[in-house]
């Protein structure tokens, strides 16, 4: 049974994307792109094995643009599902590497939105006209839809 938190010791500014669910906060790496454009991150500076990189770990952009890591190829490659940026940061997918995502609470400091999320029971729901400084009441696995940047509580 889930419980609602009031108090919460992490967090991560994120964008609504449908190409990669919310990640935990714990940053892994820092990347340049080398093949801004393409389905392909290549840094070649990286250590992407070395730094435990795995196959659903989660890539933002400086736009805030969350994709997700489909194959970890080398060193230096991954593999995306979709475009990203040329400055990237990974995140691990899960507080815990090879359990699922556990989902977060949501707040909303934008002005007044509709928001469609993820729970973590794989519901999708839009909250309509949520006010600036709402936690929505529920666990996230992903915003899809809502404009401005929200911020993921843990």
């Amino acid at each position: 049974m889930s419980v609602f938190k009031t108090t919460f010791s992490r967090a991560l500014n994120i964008a609504a994307s449908e190409n990669a669910n919310i990640p935990y906060p714990n940053l892994i790496v820092s990347a340049i792109n080398s093949t801004d454009g393409t389905t392909t991150l290549t840094d070649a500076t990286a250590a992407f094995i070395t730094n435990n990189i795995k196959t659903g770990d989660i890539v933002i952009d400086t736009d805030g643009l969350r994709v997700t890591v489909t194959e970890v190829v080398s060193e230096t490659e991954l593999e995306l599902n979709s475009v990203v940026g040329a400055i990237c940061k990974i995140y691990q997918a899960s507080s815990q590497t090879g359990l699922g995502n556990q989902g977060c609470y949501i707040y909303n400091s934008e002005n007044e939105i509709n928001i469609s999320v993820l729970t973590i029971g794989g519901d999708i729901v839009t909250f309509f006209k949520v006010p600036s400084a709402t936690i929505l009441p529920v666990q996230v696995l992903n915003v899809l839809q809502g404009d401005g940047v929200f911020t993921a509580l843990w």
